[in-house]
């Protein structure tokens, strides 16, 4: 198809509607995984386990070319019309120079500045604080979101789930799943303003599901423009119409869009060089199917429901340095612990993956979601605390020297994953009236720096 303009959701959605057909279970089974490993020998790509970070430019380049390539090929596949959205190479190179080279998350004093970072930056990553969509209670939704924003490092908050609202489950569409989108929304705004923080940004909404809810979040008091919104791609190279209709409110209200995706390592895709693959196609994918101003990855291990295994990491750190060379676009990483919050597992999970990040070269780390996310209440401040320390423990240092000190940190989590402590409650890590961390987790962080500073990692607090 000719080249006629920049492509974006609404020509997306009209593809979504015209493309070739496509059974689903063909698309998941044999199309993706078929692909995935073609490209994977066509490109010779083979990965060293104890490399989280390349630094071979020629392979790097190689898995760039092989996840456009992939996107290219394959295209978008839309569940709702069982129908392939498909792209041209220039179509897609012309999304990605398009996208935004910065964007200001925030409003005024608390204004921050999304920009290109490189692996080597000495300036780390923003550090996003938040449940990162855990669920948590009615009865501390604000203090828990007060305690990320009073953290000096914590640049933007990551919204957590609203597990009730006024006792009541926020079925996706009920008029209750409207009163907790709009409730989430506000309440952080007010714990911002209660941490002597208004214009901080937040990433959301998370509690609601569907369109309208999804919309329901844009209000005085709620949502803002310089706020993140997001929006979810699905697994893999998927899309469906519930997205490309509250996409569309976005770009109208000319609202920041982001875009996340979380590529299933161990699923439809297959290994680690085959997620890789998928990984830098989604990435370049949410662009100009979704006309983001950032992208969220999240590579997930099928096994461990975590971003923080040795797999995953690998699967982030390749996949960043493909798109960090070959590119100027924004991205993200959120982060999902085994373990749980007051445990040194948690920390050195979410370490580990903070420094991935940092030495990848992205521009802003988002979490964390620790004990997998799926337990009310399980998740504080001290997880991103300790993220951005580390992040900054990190930034510029070579990568062969952060490659041999994330082999060894990895190493003292990744055997524990079967049986990863659950940790504590928010509610018995802090006191919820001061909004300060009990003796025992100050305690437990003390030990998780000076476990890392004996391997060789540089903290200054």
């Amino acid at each position: 198809m000719p080249l006629k303009e920049k492509v974006g959701v609404f020509e997306s959605y009209d593809r979504a509607r015209s493309g070739p057909r496509v059974d689903e279970k063909e698309w998941d089974r044999k199309i993706t995984f078929q692909t995935a490993n073609k490209l994977k020998e066509k490109y010779k790509l083979k990965f060293d386990r104890s490399v989280i970070i390349p630094t071979d430019t020629d392979m790097i380049d190689r898995l760039y070319q092989a996840g456009l390539e992939m996107l290219v090929e394959m295209g978008i596949y839309c569940m709702d019309t069982g129908r392939v959205i498909k792209y041209t190479e220039d179509e897609v190179m012309m999304a990605a120079a398009n996208a935004p080279c910065q964007v200001t998350l925030g409003e005024g004093r608390d204004a921050r500045q999304l920009a290109g970072r490189n692996f080597d930056d000495p300036h780390p990553p923003l550090c996003q604080g938040g449940p990162t969509g855990a669920p948590v209670s009615e009865n501390i939704f604000i203090v828990m979101h007060e305690a990320y924003a009073q953290e000096p490092l914590v640049d933007t908050i990551v919204n957590g789930v609203l597990s009730t609202i006024n006792g009541r489950e926020p079925k996706p569409g009920s008029p209750w799943e409207i009163a907790a989108v709009k409730a989430e929304v506000s309440m952080i705004r007010m714990a911002m303003a209660r941490a002597g923080r208004p214009g901080m940004a937040m990433q959301g909404s998370e509690t609601s599901l569907t369109a309208a809810g999804v919309i329901a979040g844009d209000f005085p008091g709620g949502m803002r423009p310089s706020d993140s919104h997001e929006v979810s791609q699905l697994n893999e190279l998927k899309i469906d119409i519930n997205a490309f209709t509250f996409t569309a409110h976005y770009k109208i209200a000319g609202n920041i869009i982001m875009g996340e995706q979380m590529p299933i390592l161990g699923g439809w895709a297959g290994g680690i060089e085959e997620t890789s693959i998928v990984d830098v196609a989604t990435s370049l994918a949410a662009f100009i199917l979704l006309d983001v101003d950032w992208h969220l990855d999240g590579p997930i291990h099928v096994r461990w429901g975590n971003t923080t295994a040795r797999e995953p990491l690998m699967v982030a750190g390749h996949a960043c340095r493909a798109l960090d060379r070959n590119t100027h676009l924004l991205l993200g990483n959120q982060y999902y612990t085994s373990a749980g919050p007051c445990t040194e597992m948690c920390l050195l999970e979410a370490a580990a993956q903070a420094i991935t990040d940092t030495g990848s070269g992205r521009e802003i780390m988002s979490g964390c979601a620790s004990a997998k996310g799926v337990a009310l209440d399980y998740t504080t401040a001290m997880e991103a605390r300790l993220m951005a320390h580390a992040a900054k423990a990190v930034a510029g240092v070579e990568t062969e020297k952060v490659n041999v000190m994330l082999d060894k940190l990895i190493s003292m989590y990744e055997t524990n994953f079967k049986k990863p402590p659950k940790g504590k409650s928010f509610q018995e890590c802090y006191n919820v009236s001061t909004l300060t961390p009990s003796d025992e987790y100050l305690q437990v962080f003390d030990k998780a720096i000076k476990t890392m500073q004996k391997i060789g990692f540089d903290f200054k607090i």
